[in-house]
């Protein structure tokens, strides 16, 4: 399991299960701030599905 502290202090806690699909957004959202082309996030998207 692991632990984040939102900013009111209060501990969210998510399982293995809950952390890779945050992983996978947050990997998306780095590319499209690079500026990737949308075929590039679209091949992405598709690869990271499970």
């Amino acid at each position: 399991m692991y632990a984040l502290k939102s900013q009111d202090q209060r501990l969210i806690t998510l399982s293995q299960q809950d952390y890779l699909p945050i992983l996978v957004e947050s990997f998306l959202i780095d590319r499209r701030s690079q500026g990737l082309s949308p075929d590039t996030i679209e091949f992405y998207t598709k690869k990271l599905q499970y």
